[in-house]
């Protein structure tokens, strides 16, 4: 059965834009995501994480939240604009955000708590307004139960990315004991740990990805194999030129001393 190639947004419309008309288009035209069912849900879970507690957020919050996706992801700024401005706009389109109709130009969530899950393989609408008292408690239990599944298996998959890290760091401190949290790093776990070396940093290391999303994980997992494949390799070469610079030390004295016979 020949496969159905599945649909590719077009990035086009990016071209020759800077991040903040990027931004302000996609939010007007909604660039991507009309033809994906689940993508309510994704909207609402992502600008939850970017509002993360707050209740109003600016052009300038919204540009700032554009450049935290960026390094993990290795997007570029105009991409990661027109990322966050789609998420706007469909936002606006679902009832989740409102703009502000005071003042700076702004944005406002209507609602904390996630409207759109995806439950069963659909994306369904969780919470309703209007909705009779018994059947909204009865879809609230069944979020409920979804969550704790959801918050079950994040546990498991947190502890085996710690485990996997885990060993990468043990091996890294073999190939080399002094090795600096490299400036790569930095781009996922951010300024704190920059200057000090991965044993004195491992704690930290170890517990920074328990709150991001699988890709993020994955790439930083992918990171952290090559820094240490290399410094292995590094520590091979140095065995070598060790033992041949050794080696020939010895021959030198040999010399020395078969001249002086």
């Amino acid at each position: 059965m020949a496969r159905r190639d599945r649909f590719k947004p077009d990035y086009s419309h990016l071209y020759d834009l800077l991040a903040p008309d990027a931004l302000d288009r996609a939010i007007r035209s909604r660039t991507y995501g009309h033809n994906r069912r689940d993508y309510p849900a994704e909207v609402n879970s992502s600008l939850l994480r970017i509002f993360a507690g707050r209740e109003r957020l600016t052009v300038e919050d919204l540009l700032a939240a554009a450049a935290a996706l960026q390094g993990p992801r290795g997007w570029s700024q105009v991409f990661a604009a027109d990322y966050v401005g789609n998420l706007f706009g469909w936002g606006r389109e679902l009832g989740l955000v409102e703009e502000a109709s005071e003042g700076k130009r702004a944005w406002r969530l209507l609602d904390p708590l996630p409207v759109y899950e995806i439950m069963g393989g659909r994306c369904v609408r969780v919470r309703v307004r209007g909705l009779p008292d018994g059947e909204q408690a009865a879809m609230n239990r069944k979020v409920i139960a979804l969550r704790r599944r959801r918050a079950t298996l994040a546990r498991k998959k947190a502890e085996e990315t710690r485990r996997k890290v885990g060993g990468l760091l043990d091996r890294l401190s073999v190939a080399d004991w002094r090795a600096v949290v490299p400036a790569g790093w930095l781009v996922y776990l951010g300024e704190h740990p920059g200057g000090l070396q991965v044993r004195e940093a491992r704690d930290y290391i170890l517990a920074a990805h328990d709150e991001w999303e699988p890709a993020i994980v994955k790439r930083w997992v992918a990171e952290v194999e090559a820094t240490v494949t290399a410094a292995e390799r590094d520590a091979v070469t140095r065995r070598a030129e060790a033992a041949a610079a050794a080696a020939a030390a010895r021959l030198a004295e040999d010399a020395a001393a078969f001249e002086g016979l």
